[in-house]
């Protein structure tokens, strides 16, 4: 009888540890929480939705919404770049810094496509 709580005390420890490991392979898997905001915010700015990417940001900031002109600014000006800059290509994360387990700054590299040097480097081309 002893023998049987011992086995029965063994497998229950060895079933915790293997559900809390997939538990936290799964957490991981998905992610922190706020990585979600920055998948979508790409995901907008890949659709070419850059100003509604913005406000889906700064929308998620009580104190932005005590500045809706600045708001505002930003939108526009991340519009009016967008034609300057050319269409999306990818984004990678270069940094990840958390501080005080409070604010978590994600800097990335977003390359775009640059449509008038590609047409000067074919403009080039056929100089030669």
């Amino acid at each position: 009888m002893k023998h049987r709580m011992h086995i029965a005390l063994i497998c229950g420890v060895i079933a915790l540890c293997v559900v809390g490991a997939t538990q936290a392979k799964a957490q991981q898997a998905q992610g922190p929480p706020y990585q979600a905001m920055s998948d979508k915010f790409f995901d907008m700015v890949q659709q070419g939705k850059g100003s509604d990417a913005i406000g889906y940001l700064l929308d998620t900031n009580p104190a932005m919404k005590k500045i809706p002109d600045q708001t505002e600014q930003l939108k526009a000006q991340f519009a009016a770049a967008a034609p300057l800059l050319g269409p999306y290509i990818s984004h990678t994360m270069l940094v990840e810094t958390k501080v005080a387990g409070m604010f978590v700054y994600q800097h990335y590299f977003v390359t775009y496509f640059d449509t008038d040097q590609l047409l000067q480097a074919r403009r080039d081309l056929d100089l030669l």
